[in-house]
């Protein structure tokens, strides 16, 4: 991806402008971690995203170094940041009619979100009709109008 739209992207997600370090090595700090990528010149290009906490210093000389290697800029701050979530805590949701859906039991039957997850990728539902609640993926959920 462009660095230019990668700026962009980080800006707007996170509302922090990314500092320029040494050899076109951009960072930004957010919570207690930090998200570093290189801008290689030739291209344009953002490459070698990298996500580590902050009190982890890397060091070269015993061959450390924390954290881990996202394979794009929305890996990077969705771990940074997530996103928001999709259903709101007391929405009426139904299953949709996919292969795990119907796998689970759950397909077509309309529930009750109980809580979202920290990651904001699922949520805990109470079923109609169904004893005890389930973690359900938000993909596999839509919204009762």
């Amino acid at each position: 991806m462009q660095h230019d739209k990668v700026f962009k992207k980080v800006e707007a997600r996170l509302g922090i402008t990314p500092t320029k370090g040494y050899n076109g090595k951009y960072s930004v700090c957010y919570g207690n971690k930090i998200g570093e990528w290189y801008h290689e010149a030739r291209t344009g290009e953002a490459c070698s995203f990298h996500i580590r906490r902050i009190d982890d210093i890397p060091d070269s000389m015993t061959d450390y170094f924390p954290g881990w290697y996202p394979g794009n800029i929305t890996q990077m701050l969705d771990n940074l940041k997530p996103p928001p979530p999709k259903f709101a805590v007391g929405a009426l949701v139904r299953g949709k009619q996919n292969k795990r859906a119907i796998r689970h039991g759950f397909a077509g039957k309309v529930g009750l979100v109980q809580e979202n997850s920290s990651n904001g990728q699922c949520c805990k539902v109470f079923w109609d009709g169904v004893p005890g609640e389930t973690y359900i993926s938000d993909r596999d959920l839509e919204l009762v109008k």
